[in-house]
């Protein structure tokens, strides 16, 4: 009989027709990870453009890298987002400039596609050996101060790749961003919409929003920058000698032709680190060049491209951390998690101003004024009245007897501070104040699943209907 009848229903399940079907109405919480992980890493992935590497660089080291970067657009996406800044500011700037420059010559010119190949000598122990070259090093221009400027106006003139040819070793499409652009719509108008129809939001799905926000600035900052070309121009002698005797048409007043590495670093670091090399101005083009090693003095300093990137990342990690906040009065598994949210979330988005804050206050203020003060006799002591004399004499020797002198000389110039405040106690106080709260909140962003509002789980009817992932 139970037979007979299970038979029956399943013969009327199979013949029974039904129309459009809406989907249901509800999602799980492995639904909610998978939305947010998936546009997470697919974001990381896509919107990263790194600078040409290396011409001996192998597939595996140019994929370990961009997996390298690619975790740290997971772990702090608004320094990417700095950085991708940054760039775009060099790029428009050669931009404007060279007028006849396009967007893709501009690019190439900041990921480092200027290089020049040292004379490898021949071996005199080897038969037969003759004059080679080795591999391109990249051109990095920079001031007297060992600042990185663009490229001079002769770079133009002696000759860019066109864009044909930079398009030819172009890895992506407007195809490619217009699907990460559609997908991170789509996740912010759903999370938009909820808010709009009074359904709560799950902690995940604002930890990504902040992390949206980031990728699309990335993505519009990078739109034009080439991906993973590996395509540089080579001068020879004489241009180089062009470009150095032309350098003073710059936008510095002394351009200094240098070699850097092998390939520009993604990241802006010190420029003594980058450029080693200079060249001496030489009278004739017909002159080969002749590299010589500087002192190590000439380019110290922290370049100026570094603290930007800085100064834009933490700027920019204060505005998305503040996005946490939206998560102030959620429903959280339990109290202690929510008073570590509400924490952490103030203390990513202070941070990073407050240190943006202190050290301009710190290059900028002469702190030790009252300290030199104490070791600055007055240009007329002589007609001081006695207690006056007295306490010249009290500061004067407070000043030597306490070797003051050295307070002043370690507190050096703002030059000086600028490399040791972002070069150092810049980044030691985000590393201690940004990086464990964001940690925490990543950490809290996955256990508020134990315990969820009920209407997490419902949706929004018509945003499921827009094409996503």
């Amino acid at each position: 009989m139970n037979a007979t009848t299970s038979i029956a229903n399943g013969t009327n399940a199979t013949s029974e027709r039904v129309g459009w079907t809406e989907s249901p109405n509800a999602r799980g919480s492995i639904e909610i990870i998978y939305t947010c992980l998936s546009t997470i890493f697919l974001c990381s992935w896509t919107v990263l453009h790194l600078n040409i590497p290396s011409c001996t660089d192998t597939s595996r080291q140019i994929f370990l890298r961009k997996l390298k970067w690619m975790g740290v657009a997971i772990v702090v996406p608004e320094f990417v987002t700095a950085m991708a800044f940054n760039q775009w500011i060099q790029a428009w700037s050669i931009k404007r400039r060279f007028k006849t420059a396009s967007w893709a010559q501009a690019w190439f010119c900041v990921s480092g596609g200027l290089r020049y190949s040292e004379i490898a000598p021949a071996d005199p122990n080897v038969p037969g050996s003759v004059e080679g070259r080795y591999r391109p090093r990249i051109i990095m221009f920079c001031d007297d101060e060992g600042k990185r400027v663009n490229p001079p106006d002769a770079i133009p003139s002696i000759g860019l790749p066109d864009d044909e040819m930079i398009t030819a070793e172009n890895k992506t499409d407007s195809l490619s961003k217009l699907i990460i652009v559609v997908q991170v719509c789509w996740f912010t108008v759903q999370c938009i919409s909820r808010a709009t129809e009074g359904l709560p939001i799950s902690q995940l799905e604002i930890g990504t929003l902040s992390f949206v926000g980031c990728s699309m600035l990335t993505t519009a900052f990078w739109w034009h920058k080439p991906l993973d070309i590996r395509l540089w121009k080579t001068y020879s002698d004489a241009e180089v000698a062009s470009i150095d005797i032309l350098g003073s048409g710059s936008d510095s007043s002394s351009t200094l032709v240098c070699i850097g590495d092998f390939r520009v670093p993604n990241y802006a670091v010190t420029s003594e680190l980058v450029a080693r090399y200079q060249r001496p101005k030489i009278e004739s083009q017909n002159e080969k060049c002749e590299w010589v090693d500087l002192n190590g003095e000439k380019l110290f300093g922290f370049d100026g491209q570094a603290v930007r990137e800085s100064v834009y990342g933490a700027l920019l990690a204060g505005l998305l951390g503040s996005i946490h906040l939206a998560a102030w009065n959620f429903q959280f598994p339990t109290k202690m998690e929510e008073t570590i949210w509400k924490v952490s979330a103030l203390m990513v988005t202070i941070s990073p101003v407050l240190a943006v804050v202190i050290g301009y206050v710190i290059v900028a203020t002469d702190l030790t004024k009252p300290i030199r003060w104490l070791g600055k006799a007055s240009d007329n002591s002589a007609e001081l009245s006695l207690w006056n004399r007295k306490f010249e004499s009290i500061k004067l020797r407070l000043y030597n007897d306490y070797h003051l002198e050295k307070v002043v000389a370690a507190w050096g110039t703002p030059k000086d501070r600028l490399g040791i405040i972002y070069g150092n106690v810049f980044f030691a106080t985000l590393t201690a104040a940004y990086l464990p709260p964001r940690a925490m909140l990543l950490e809290l962003m996955f256990m508020g699943f134990k315990l969820m509002p009920a209407g997490v789980y419902d949706t929004v009817q018509w945003t499921e209907n827009i094409l996503h992932i």
